[in-house]
């Protein structure tokens, strides 16, 4: 399992916008980050990526400063996704100021991310996105 970035936020949107667009309401944010920042080389401030194996994509993620890290599960059972993801991020020094995903993806995200930096998350909004 790795996490793939990529370099241009065009090439993100090639290869996952149809992923993506097939549940809109809840990827508007990402879409919207994604189609904004299109001609842009990405870089720590402006991340686009995906977590995946040898079965293909399990996380779809951007993280565009000073917005939240967002988070879009493609699999149920994503716990090792989630780890591979805060790996990545720690060890490339990304600063996020948040997370906007699903519950069960925040709560595994925030706990394993507190566990490796002992840093501690505190809930400012909580929402339900209606398809």
């Amino acid at each position: 399992m790795k996490v793939v970035v990529y370099n241009r936020v065009e090439e993100f949107l090639k290869i996952n916008e149809k992923v993506l667009l097939k549940k809109e309401a809840v990827n508007q944010l990402i879409l919207f980050n994604a189609y904004t920042n299109r001609e842009k080389d990405t870089n720590n401030d402006i991340l686009f990526g995906r977590v995946e194996d040898e079965v293909g994509a399990s996380l779809i993620f951007c993280n565009v400063s000073p917005y939240n890290l967002l988070i879009h599960n493609l699999k149920e059972e994503v716990n090792d996704s989630i780890k591979v993801l805060v790996d990545y991020i720690i060890e490339n020094k990304i600063d996020i100021s948040g997370i906007n995903s699903s519950k069960k993806i925040c709560e595994k995200f925030i706990e394993y991310y507190e566990e490796k930096t002992k840093c501690k998350f505190h809930e400012r909004l909580a929402m339900d996105v209606m398809e």
